[in-house]
């Protein structure tokens, strides 16, 4: 996976997670994205991306990463309120179109 592929399907992947502050789990999303997503490193593009880029560097490159790793995935996972999710997928989307 190229890195346009990878910030293009995680585009895809936060602004539904955005657009849907309801689902909770990645494999709450539509059939069609989930398949796209399922069988990647930690279901997640960029990581499939520096997987293969670089093994050994890949999390300090990661625009998703702070000081507790996934921190911007975690706060995500760990919103418990449709507000602070969507808040969450909002800074993700930020971070991702920014890279």
């Amino acid at each position: 996976m190229i890195k346009k592929e990878a910030k293009e399907l995680t585009l895809e992947m936060w602004e539904y997670l955005y657009e849907h502050p309801e689902i909770d789990e990645k494999k709450e999303l539509p059939k069609i994205l989930w398949d796209k997503i399922s069988l990647l490193f930690s279901a997640c593009p960029i990581c499939e991306f520096f997987k293969h880029k670089s093994p050994n560097k890949r999390c300090r490159e990661c625009p998703l990463i702070n000081a507790e790793g996934c921190g911007y995935y975690f706060e995500w996972c760990k919103s418990v309120s449709l507000d602070k999710r969507k808040s969450a997928a909002k800074v993700i989307v930020d971070l991702v179109k920014a890279w």
